[in-house]
């Protein structure tokens, strides 16, 4: 199975921080249930399908760990970058050697490199941004403060994800192998699940992704606009790719010549109401 793969000694409570530059799977497991993974059979494993550009991944209890990194059947390559807490990467020799669960041989500690202050680092990249600021053109202003608007609504949208899954918090998680298909989801159900006040689930194409109450809002007037299909399933497609390119990623849809935009037009006028 194709797969970016390595191996950790990590402490209690220590952990793992994965930045990917495209979505991907990222699991840790023990070395029974790499042992299944790599073989296609269903294994257990912390973690799951990751689409924002970081993600913390924390371990129960002391002990050597797989690592592994997959692009979820997509195309792209991965590119990976980690930083590891109150642990260390070890060769698959020495993992191999170790008996499970107990500490690997002691063996002089380190002088570690100084870890950057957080609000330092934050005060020095602020600076950085003021001192370009008189350089950027007024185009350029806009397209950033669009960004900015972008970033803090996607960390939103990670903090609501994080507290629904939280997936990181419990070992043994049960992940079905690539050739596996859950049996309760109907790739052509279209549905909006409401979870709270202000988060929803959108279903759609054999997957549960969450919207907040403002993205169910914009899709909801972008449906009731006057235009016909085409115009429709162009404009939210595009509006997606930049939002929320998660949702095009997980649901597989690479096109807005989809059946399911006008599928999805119909559903939403049936059900909403445009917002006067």
């Amino acid at each position: 199975m194709n797969h970016l793969h390595t191996c950790l000694y990590l402490e209690k409570n220590g952990s793992v921080q994965v930045s990917l530059d495209c979505p991907g799977n990222v699991f840790l497991m023990k070395d029974t249930e790499y042992k299944k993974y790599s073989t296609g059979e269903e294994f257990k494993a912390i973690g799951g399908l990751v689409t924002t550009r970081k993600k913390v991944l924390h371990v129960p209890k002391e002990g050597t760990w797989h690592l592994v990194i997959d692009n979820n059947e997509g195309q792209e390559s991965i590119n990976v970058a980690l930083n590891i807490t109150n642990g260390r990467q070890i060769s698959e020799n020495e993992m191999n050697e170790q008996p499970p669960e107990e500490k690997p041989p002691q063996t002089k500690p380190r002088k570690k490199d100084p870890v950057p202050d957080d609000k330092e680092h934050r005060k020095f990249l602020q600076n950085e941004i003021i001192k370009k600021i008189n350089e950027i053109s007024l185009e350029g202003l806009a397209f950033l403060i669009d960004q900015a608007k972008t970033l803090l609504h996607n960390q939103e949208m990670d903090k609501i994800n994080n507290e629904v899954t939280d997936y990181d918090d419990e070992y043994v998680i049960r992940a079905l192998p690539k050739n596996k298909k859950k049996a309760d989801v109907n790739p052509n159900r279209i549905d909006i699940e409401e979870h709270s006040e202000n988060t929803f689930f959108l279903v759609m194409c054999g997957t549960r992704k969450i919207l907040s109450r403002q993205e169910l809002r914009i899709i909801v007037d972008m449906s009731h606009q006057p235009m016909n299909d085409a115009a429709f399933s162009k404009n939210l497609f595009e509006w997606l790719k930049i939002r929320r390119n998660d949702i095009l990623f997980d649901a597989k849809i690479r096109s807005y010549d989809h059946p399911v935009w006008p599928a999805l037009r119909r559903f939403l006028r049936s059900r909403y109401k445009a917002k006067k």
